[in-house]
This record gives C-alpha cells, structure tokens and sequence, in this order.
C-alpha cells in the first residue's frame, strides 16, 4: 500500500520538531536530511539527536523512512577521485549516513548528484559510480540500502543499476525535466517498477516560457504530477510518495502565511491522486 512522506528540509522546521510538524500536517512519514552533515560536525552521529528523533517518532506514529545526505549534494565530493581529499570527506558522509541510519532502524539512505555534485562529464560520471559502489557496499554490510536519485539521463541510469550491485532509484517527477535530462511521463514508461525504491513529489507554476512562478498544491501546476503517478500505479508502484515540495514559502501557495495548513493541503492532494490513480 502506498504511503505519503514529507522531506525534512522542505519544512519551516528541522531537527526532531520536524516530525511533530510532520505528523500535524497528515503525513505517514518523514525522509530525514542530515541536519547540516559535515559543515556542521555531522549532528546523525550524536546519540542524543538520534534517540530524540526516534522517541518523536514512537510518539506520533510517523516513520522515519529514509535518510538523504542533503549536505553531500552541495559538499560535492564524490565527483572526485576515492583517493582524493574531497572523495575521502565525501566517503567519511557516506559512512556516518550509513552508521547513522543502522543505529536509528532506518534501512535506507539516499545519495543525490546535482546542482554542485553534477555529472558534466566522464571524469565525474566514473567518480560518482565509484563512490556508489562503495557506499553500496557499505550500507549492505550495515544492513542498509543504497539508493540514487538520478541527476543524468536515461542511458546512464541503467548503467548505473548495472553496475552498482543492489542498487535502487529515487525518482523524482520534477528534476528530469528541470534539469534538462529527460522527460517523466516517458522515462517512467521505461523504468521498471521495481528498482523504484521511492518517488519525490512536487509541483509548480511556471509561465508559456517556463520560468518559475512559485509552488502550488500537487496536481495544480504544470508538473503533470497526477499523470505520472497514474502511470506509476499502473506499472504497479506500491511503495512511497515523499512530498519535496517548498513549504518555505507559503504565500507563494496564495494559501497565506501559514506553512503548516499548506503542508495539510498538499498532503491531501498527493494522498487523493495516488488513491484515484
């Protein structure tokens, strides 16, 4: 049965907080970022923040899915060499992710590659499925599961799931048309279902010309988000849909100030198109 998540790093809240807020907005779950990750002296690996996390989530019946290295995307180190100073900083976040994850119960951690860690060329491309495969391993010894979310085109997705034993996707239905890598509705018609571990849901309004307009409620902007999740469904996608939807700016929803009632309605409208779907 499909379930509704919310990104950490997308609500006005962070830290255990967040899934408080998580659980008052409606959804079932919460990704976790890494509350700062390396430029903040790694906060996962400290028992107090994980035991808190854990005993916010007891008591609201939220679960704590997956966990994102949301730094390492920005840190950019494993588009470099293994050996090389910032391949080693990006190995050591992939470890306290990965230790982090096994101490807290969460069986899955996700590693992105864009905006400063994008794939430009074969240099990065080799260094990044290296640093996959390293982490791969890692996570199974640990008993925790890799999973991508692609920042390339369709080509070097597959090769990636090749060549990286046990990996999965986290497929987002915004970024392959926002990063000019691919269109949703026909990659999700190429993908297999299965290696689909989770899917990034959000949506926005955007002019004849395609500049951004702001945020909107999923299924109200020109994403074609209720079109991909149809087509999910009937692919036979059963697993969870994790809002990534900017909840930092509320007003942009002409909703009005308040982030938690946007997050409500954004929940619901996700929750009614998978069920309709």
């Amino acid at each position: 049965m499909n379930k509704i998540g919310v990104c950490e790093w997308c609500l006005p809240v962070n830290g255990p907080f967040a899934v408080e807020f998580a659980a008052k907005a409606g959804f079932d779950g919460i990704q976790l970022g890494d509350l700062g990750g390396s430029q903040a002296g790694f906060p996962m690996t400290n028992e107090y923040i994980r035991r808190a996390y854990k005993e916010a989530a007891e008591r609201t019946g939220i679960v704590l899915h997956s966990m994102h290295l949301y730094t390492l995307v920005r840190d950019a180190g494993h588009i470099f060499p293994m050996n090389s100073p910032e391949g080693e900083a990006a190995n050591k976040s992939i470890r306290n992710g990965i230790d982090s994850c096994e101490a807290m119960g969460i069986n899955c951690l996700n590693i992105s590659a864009f905006f400063q860690s994008n794939v430009n060329n074969d240099y990065d491309w080799e260094n990044l499925v290296a640093h996959l495969q390293y982490a791969s391993q890692y996570g199974q010894d640990h008993g925790v599961y890799v999973v991508y979310e692609p920042g390339v085109p369709m080509d070097k997705i597959r090769e990636v799931l090749e060549r990286v034993p046990g990996l999965r996707i986290n497929y987002d239905l915004t970024n392959p048309r926002a990063l000019g890598t691919g269109e949703p509705l026909e990659e999700l018609a190429e993908l297999d279902a299965a290696i689909i571990d989770h899917v990034h849901v959000k949506d926005s309004r955007r002019d004849r010309f395609g500049r951004y307009l702001g945020s909107c409620i999923a299924g109200e902007g020109s994403g074609r988000i209720a079109e991909a999740i149809e087509l999910l469904q009937k692919r036979g996608y059963k697993n969870w849909y994790l809002s990534e939807s900017n909840y930092l700016q509320p007003l942009s929803y002409g909703i009005g100030p308040d982030s938690l009632e946007v997050c409500r309605q954004d929940c619901a409208a996700i929750r009614k198109i998978v069920e309709t779907a």
